[in-house]
């Protein structure tokens, strides 16, 4: 596969490597392609391409969603945890209840 911006002039050499391979939303093969020298681009569908700063933007972006979605997660543990703490204290007043009820009828049994 020769990669072009123009269908004439390779845009991809020797001096590149391919550091990950696969399909986007759109269905499409996005390829992310790294110089031998730093450098990087974007490939999406055989298509186009992105500077590294761009490239280095979505990389930013795509971390700090998975920041965001790890940080939902910790809130739907807390907010678990607090559900099963209410659970335990509405099951001990529930107890207390009960007991206090036992000990009304027990006292007036005699």
């Amino acid at each position: 596969m020769i990669l072009t911006d123009d269908g004439s002039t390779p845009v991809v050499d020797a001096n590149w490597v391919v550091t990950s391979a696969r399909y986007n939303g759109d269905g499409n093969l996005e390829v992310q392609l790294t110089r031998k020298d730093g450098s990087s681009g974007n490939v999406s569908g055989g298509q186009g391409g992105t500077d590294s700063s761009s490239s280095g933007a979505l990389e930013d972006l795509s971390n700090k969603a998975q920041e965001l979605g790890d940080k939902a997660q910790e809130l739907g543990d807390t907010a678990q945890n607090l559900g099963d703490t209410a659970q335990n204290l509405g099951d001990m007043a529930t107890d207390a209840w009960n007991a206090l009820q036992n000990g009304i009828s027990g006292a007036q049994g005699n």
